[in-house]
């Protein structure tokens, strides 16, 4: 982009400091001197939450603007910290400006030198890295009165998707919101499927030149406060959801080929085969056998960079070091069940009824072994796409865009609980 300054840092041809793109629109906000109390939490009163697809051009281009009011001391503290993930493989970020406003006077701090980025690897913890890195930004002399106002664009996303869009868009938060926002920019002949659930706001559309133009906007939205151990299906806020997909079928045939297992096995991996079929004489026997040998050999660890996060890796690979993720296992699994003559696949589902078609989030993976009278079936999720979230309070990302609404309060599992949750047997004898 013209006037783009690159930020010092790894990866600096991924991070720079660039004017707002053309297609940006920036509208006035609502900013009360003394907000209600109800929108005030933690110090700081959210003042809008805007956010801009553009579908038009040759890549996704994600905005994000963020506005806040500090009311606080402590409020001042959260307010200063600036970060956008994003992964250095297939995206870029442009900050455009980070202002406070003070009074009449406006400062913008955004400039090269003031950034640091580095990787954080947020789910280490769970043998989960995702190699993405973070512009971070520690805003100077925030104080309270001062209204904070930040401003981004992700370009790019997960070239698995083959340039598909879907996402989660949510209007309501864990605490009030003065004004939230969505727009969406597609061409006429490229149809978008979306749906709101519990209240979400109808959009707005507006047409030029062939180009369809969608805006949400909701206003004034209470927190709400969602149900601890609910279920992950279960949407309790309104939301928008978005897919580019036609039919659960295109999700599986776009992951389905990324499963084959016909390359590659080793020789070792056969001899522990051969036993499994000479110890296992029935077919419900080796179903079992070979679920219990998987859990024993592989260890878990996610290496989820890029494709990584939505493909298994190569049979050989991750049986060499010993160590893979669900989509691993499930890819070793159907591979040896095959050879010890069970019919194995690994068709894609829905996890819920409420879903539209998205791959990332909302799909699974499971291996059936098909006979009469026995039935065996492991899970796989597929990992999540963690896209752009300012200030730690959240992820977008449980979209398929790699993109969308923020999940807050997730619960981290141990990874052996993970993995015994989506490798699971049922016998029906």
């Amino acid at each position: 982009m013209s006037g783009a300054i690159p930020i010092t840092g790894p990866q600096t041809d991924r991070a720079r400091i660039a004017p707002v793109p053309d297609w940006v629109v920036h509208e006035p906000y609502d900013s009360p001197a003394m907000p209600e109390e109800i929108f005030v939490s933690g110090g700081r009163c959210m003042l809008l939450d805007d956010t801009q697809v553009d579908l038009v051009g040759p890549e996704r281009s994600w905005h994000g603007r963020y506005v806040e009011r500090v009311m606080t001391n402590s409020g001042a503290e959260r307010a200063a910290q600036f970060s956008v993930p994003f992964d250095p493989i297939c995206e870029t970020v442009e900050i455009h400006f980070v202002r406070v406003h003070r009074g009449a006077q406006v400062i913008d701090h955004a400039r090269p030198e003031a950034f640091e980025v580095f990787r954080r690897e947020r789910s280490l913890e769970r043998l989960v890295f995702d190699g993405r890195l973070t512009v971070h930004l520690v805003i100077p002399d925030v104080r309270p009165g001062d209204v904070v106002e930040t401003s981004y664009t992700i370009i790019g996303g997960n070239p698995i998707l083959r340039g598909k869009h879907a996402a989660w868009i949510a209007f309501e938060w864990g605490q009030a919101m003065m004004e939230t926002r969505h727009r969406l920019r597609t061409r006429a002949d490229r149809p978008i499927h979306f749906r709101g659930v519990n209240g979400a706001p109808a959009p707005e559309v507006f047409e030029k030149d062939g180009i369809i133009d969608r805006r949400w906007r909701a206003v004034r939205r209470p927190a709400v406060e969602t149900e601890d151990l609910a279920p992950p299906w279960e949407i309790s806020r309104a939301e928008v959801q978005f897919s580019e997909f036609e039919s659960w079928g295109e999700v599986a045939d776009l992951f389905t080929p990324l499963y084959e297992t016909d390359t590659g096995f080793p020789a070792d991996l056969q001899e522990a085969v051969d036993f499994i079929a000479q110890d296992a004489t029935t077919p419900a026997a080796r179903a079992a056998e070979v679920l219990r040998f998987v859990q024993r050999s592989l260890r878990y660890l996610s290496l989820s960079m890029a494709e990584g996060g939505l493909q298994p890796r190569p049979l050989e690979t991750a049986w060499t070091s010993r160590y893979g993720d669900c989509k691993d296992a499930a890819r070793l699994y159907t591979a040896i069940a095959r050879r010890v003559g069970l019919d194995a696949c690994r068709p894609l589902h829905r996890a819920g009824d409420r879903r539209r078609q998205d791959p990332l989030a909302r799909s699974h993976a499971a291996q059936p072994g098909r006979r009469a009278g026995a039935h065996l079936q492991g899970l796989l999720r597929l990992g999540v796409a963690a896209g752009a979230r300012r200030r730690g309070a959240g992820d977008h990302g449980a979209g398929a865009a790699g993109a969308g609404c923020r999940r807050e309060g997730a619960r981290s599992v141990r990874p052996e609980a993970k993995f015994a949750c989506n490798l699971r047997v049922a016998h029906d004898l």
